[in-house]
């Protein structure tokens, strides 16, 4: 998903919430092959005691690297990861459940989970409703080439193909882009995966898209080398958990800065995107 001048991200909200600014899910899901392994982090809740407190978490698994079903039909993914292991180091136990987004707060109203995840961003609206985490990532946006394209720089867009995300107002960039006088010929895509095969087999010349996302993907390709253009006024949207009440998020967010400082979180985050954040 991309997020560029005037864009939303997509889902995380703890309830996790983020956005590439994040409204919802998209059909990522189907896209790349499932490179899932069990992660350090995940499989310590499994050791703690059988009577320790369960939260239940939901989130709109198909939205891969954050939440989707793996190849064993478990729940995978960054946010997954991450909840698991902030849990754990709290000593909770994590119960997960697919709730589709568009009534998933519905559910968090009525106290059917305890936590909302699915790259979600901290609106002002969900902000007063509910008790948000600490952001636990960030969600930017790039212009993405093909490593050997003559594509340097931003404004060597003007007059290209490029391909644009369908699902929310990343395909009106263009006119964020016309804004600083670069006018391009949109093409526009149901996933950043599609907008990779898109750029690979020549239909575009360009893409933009969310960071992170891409370089999920690009793990799966290795025989093709790809290289990023930073947009002039990158957006980088925080992505967030919501919680049931205060004191469960003060948890949370005591497990998150726990996680970071002991090197659980750094590992999640290679595992998923390759690079350190």
């Amino acid at each position: 998903m991309v997020i560029v001048p005037s864009i939303s991200f997509k889902k995380i909200l703890v309830v996790f919430i983020a956005a590439f600014a994040l409204t919802g899910c998209n059909n990522e899901a189907k896209v790349s092959k499932d490179t899932t392994t069990a992660v350090k982090a995940e499989n310590v809740s499994k050791k703690l005691p059988e009577n320790v407190p369960v939260i239940t978490v939901a989130t709109q698994a198909d939205y891969p690297p954050f939440d989707f079903f793996g190849e064993s039909g478990k729940f995978a993914g960054f946010d997954v990861d991450v909840i698991n292991a902030v849990a754990t180091n709290q000593g909770m136990s994590v119960n997960m459940i697919n709730v589709p987004w568009q009534v998933i707060f519905t559910g968090l109203d009525k106290k059917e989970y305890d936590v909302v995840i699915g790259a979600m961003a901290p609106t002002p609206e969900r902000a007063a409703k509910y008790a948000l985490t600490e952001s636990y990532a960030k969600a930017p946006n790039s212009v993405v080439v093909l490593e050997d394209s003559p594509i340097k720089r931003l404004s060597e867009l003007n007059g290209r193909t490029v391909g644009l995300f369908l699902a929310d107002n990343a395909y009106n960039t263009d006119n964020d882009l016309k804004a600083n006088g670069i006018v391009v010929n949109p093409k526009g895509q149901s996933s950043t995966w599609m907008l990779l095969k898109d750029l690979m087999k020549g239909e575009t010349e360009a893409a933009i898209v969310d960071r992170l996302v891409a370089l999920y993907h690009m793990k799966n390709i290795p025989n093709q080398k790809f290289r990023f253009i930073e947009l002039p006024s990158l957006v980088e949207t925080d992505i967030v958990m919501a919680a049931r009440d205060r004191d469960l998020a003060d948890k949370l967010n005591l497990g998150l800065a726990n996680i970071k400082e002991n090197g659980t979180y750094d590992e999640i985050y290679i595992k998923w995107f390759g690079e350190n954040k």
